[in-house]
This record gives structure tokens, C-alpha cells and sequence, in this order.
């Protein structure tokens, strides 16, 4: 059943700007998606090829070869399927179809949500990573005690990471803020209805739903490439109990089945995508607690020499105590989320 009724044409404004803006946007940063996965493989390839120039380097960089490659190759799939996806949606705003808008508002109200945890993430994190900065400066210059020191690297590293919250903020939350402005208006779904009458797949369920659908589908292909790096030693680091890794190759699965349940108006798909969320939340806090940072970064073939800088960041950054109250204000929203779009399923069900 559609979210609307029949709606006299001549009673609503067109939007036809505030959709071919919507379609720029998609088309530009998804361009920019593709391109950033491209460049994490390049990047890969060049690193081989300049650690060959340096026979010491060339030997740190073969330790850590394979998990370079096989997370650059996620990152490939990551990166350029969602480029792929914003370029798809492009299209479907720059031809009017219908069902472009659920996917803009689902598209940009996760866009959103990925930013303002983003955001705050940063500001928990801020001063262990300004240490951590500082720090490598200050191995850096004693490397070249002839090179005076900066006045104040504290400055530096804050203004930096001043500049690092507006790129986060613009690019991460105004972005997708502005997306769903000009997505919201109900005008904008009759304007599309008008350009394109012919019902759609995503007409047959309320967009809150169909929003359900769409990340479900993206979580079920997005969890297929990390099961590439479940193969990796350190990869076991966050798996302390084993037979937890065993479920975590049902993920595709249990997605896959969360977003055609939902479709569907199955009220199991509505329990399903609740379980996995909490059961995840809960798996990530309990693993962080027994989390020896030193000893993964060293399975992963880190230098020596930045193995302890790196875990004494990371033991900071990430303490468990404060993952926790992270994990589970961050849970707050989806959640919230679901519990909303709950009753749609019980309108099927009743």
C-alpha cells in the first residue's frame, strides 16, 4: 500500500530545482566516492612500488602486505559501491523517477546519522589524538635537530583539527542536511509521481519502510567484503570468543532476510534487524575490554618502532568505558528508528 492517496496535480508546487539539485549533489559526491576508492588502490600499488626503492622499508612493508591489500580491496567495494549507488540515485533524480526520493531521504538521513557520530566521536577522541600528533612531531623534528621547532605545535595540531571538524561538518552533516530539505516537501514526491506515473517498487510500502529496505540491502552487500578480513591473524583480536565468528558470516544472510521480510510485512523481519543490532552492540563492547592493542597492531606487521605510540592512542581513544557510552548513544537514534517504524508491520500483522 502506497504512503498517499491520489493527489489532484494542480494542487502542489513543482520542485523540479530542488530535485536536479538533489541529483547534482548525488552525482558530484558519488563521482568523488569512485574516485577515493580508486586512489586507496593506487595508493596500495604505489607504496609497493617506492618500498622496493627502499630495502628496509620494503621490508616493514612486506609484513603488512596482505592486510594493506585486502583492506584496500574493501575499501575499493565500500567506497565505490556507495559512490555507485549516489550516481544511481543521480540519475533517477535527473529523469524524474519516483523512486528516487526514498532513496535521497534514506541516502541522506544516513549520511547524516554517519556524520554527527562522526562528530562526536571526534570530540571524545580529540586529546589522545592531539598527543598522539604532537608526539609524532616531536620524533619527526629529533630526527632533524638542525631544522628549528615550530613555536607551538599545540597550535598547530589544534588548528588543525579545527579545520578537521568543519570538513566533517560541512561535508558529512550540512550535506546530507540539505539533501533532505530539499527532499522532504511532499511536493517533491507529486512532482515526481506527475513526471513519472507509473507505479514502482518502492510505492508499495511507506517510504519509512522502504528506507528499512534500502539499508538492509546495503548492510547484507556491505558485510560481504568484510568477511575477506576475517582470514587476517588480527582479525582474532576481536573475536576473543570464536564461536561468535561463526555468526558473523550470517550477517549477509540476516540482512539479506531483514530487507525482503520487510518488504514483505513480516513483523520476524522487524525482530530480526532489533537482535542483530543489539547483539552487535553488545559484542563490540564486551570485545573491547580485553583488546591488547599492542599485540594486534604487531600481528598486523606495524613497525616496532610505532607499536606502542599507536596502542597507547588507540587504549585512549578507545577505552572501553568510553566506547560504551559512544556505542550506546549512537545505538539512541537507530533504535529510535525502528521502534517508529514498528508499527507499519502491525498494521500487516493485525
Amino acid at each position: 500500500m502506497s504512503e498517499s492517496a491520489a493527489f489532484p496535480i494542480a494542487s502542489f508546487k513543482p520542485r523540479r530545482g530542488a530535485i536536479i539539485t538533489s541529483g547534482v549533489l548525488f552525482g558530484l559526491f558519488g563521482l568523488s566516492l569512485c574516485g577515493m576508492g580508486l586512489l586507496i588502490i593506487l595508493q596500495y600499488f604505489l607504496m609497493e612500488k617506492l618500498g622496493a626503492l627502499n630495502p628496509g622499508a620494503a621490508a616493514q612493508m612486506e609484513s603488512m602486505k596482505e592486510m594493506m591489500g585486502t583492506s584496500a580491496l574493501v575499501s575499493l567495494i565500500v567506497y565505490g559501491g556507495s559512490g555507485v549507488l549516489m550516481i544511481v540515485v543521480a540519475f533517477g533524480c535527473f529523469l524524474y523517477k519516483r523512486w528516487a526520493r526514498p532513496f535521497a531521504l534514506t541516502l541522506g538521513w544516513s549520511w547524516l546519522y554517519m556524520g554527527v557520530i562522526m562528530m562526536g566521536s571526534l570530540a571524545m577522541m580529540m586529546g589522545p589524538m592531539k598527543n598522539f600528533m604532537n608526539d609524532a612531531m616531536a620524533v619527526e623534528m629529533a630526527k632533524t635537530p638542525d631544522v628549528t621547532a615550530p613555536a607551538s605545535m599545540d597550535t598547530f595540531v589544534s588548528i588543525f583539527m579545527i579545520f578537521y571538524l568543519a570538513f566533517i561538518f560541512v561535508f558529512l552533516i550540512l550535506v546530507p542536511g540539505i539533501l533532505i530539505k530539499l527532499n522532504w516537501h511532499q511536493d517533491v514526491r507529486h512532482t515526481l509521481e506527475s513526471r513519472d506515473p507509473q507505479t514502482r517498487w518502492t510505492d508499495r510500502r511507506p517510504t519509512p519502510v522502504i528506507g528499512l529496505v534500502i539499508c538492509a540491502i546495503t548492510f547484507a552487500v556491505f558485510s560481504l567484503p568484510s568477511i575477506l578480513m576475517m582470514n587476517q591473524p588480527w582479525m582474532a583480536h576481536f573475536f576473543q570468543n570464536s564461536d561468535f565468528s561463526y555468526a558473523f558470516y550470517l550477517m549477509p544472510f540476516a540482512w539479506a532476510y531483514v530487507a525482503w521480510g520487510s518488504y514483505r510485512g513480516q513483523f520476524a523481519a522487524w525482530i530480526v534487524a532489533l537482535l542483530v543490532l543489539i547483539g552487535g552492540m553488545v559484542f563490540g563492547i564486551m570485545n573491547m575490554r580485553g583488546l591488547d592493542w599492542a599485540v594486534m597492531y604487531k600481528d598486523m606487521g606495524m613497525p616496532e618502532a610505532e607499536t606502542e605510540r599507536l596502542a597507547s592512542m588507540m587504549g585512549q581513544m578507545l577505552a572501553p568505558k568510553k566506547m560504551g557510552v559512544l556505542m550506546g548513544i549512537s545505538m539512541l537514534p537507530i533504535l529510535g528508528y525502528l521502534l517508529w517504524v514498528v508499527r507499519f508491520f502491525r498494521k500487516e500483522t493485525a
